[in-house]
């Protein structure tokens, strides 16, 4: 069904600080990754970055945002970025391999930068050249 657009602003605030809120306290779980724990930092981050998908969502309509999701120059970052956020949480929750949760969290990083930039004139490329760069 359509949602009005007082329902959108809602729904996308009320996911925006959900989602800001996750990620803060993800922060507060870095000690227990830096000691080698990464699950507490990994679930919340990830729920996090879900949330502030949903805000968008929210914003821009569901299906222009897998439609911009879906387009040529994003279709591959935004796959792997989605399959990086379930392959943490299946890390954290099923395998409870620190390895893999670590692994999983890195690609999610990269993944997003590289999924963000997707949105930025010239932004893969300026990252491209960072990388060679490295």
């Amino acid at each position: 069904p359509a949602l009005s657009y007082r329902q959108r602003i809602v729904g996308a605030a009320f996911c925006f600080v959900s989602g800001l809120l996750m990620l803060g306290s993800s922060l507060l779980s870095l000690t227990s990754l830096l000691l080698g724990s990464p699950g507490p930092f990994a679930v919340k981050y990830t729920l996090g970055n879900l949330l502030s998908i949903c805000a968008i969502g929210f914003l821009v309509g569901w299906g222009n945002m897998c439609r911009l999701m879906c387009s040529r120059e994003r279709r591959v970052a935004s796959l792997i970025y989605l399959l990086s956020l379930c392959g943490t949480l299946l890390a954290v929750l099923r395998l409870q391999s620190q390895l893999l949760v670590t692994f999983a969290v890195l690609v999610q990083l990269g993944a997003l930068a590289w999924s963000g930039a997707s949105y930025l004139p010239f932004g893969q490329r300026t990252l491209r050249l960072c990388f060679k760069s490295v």
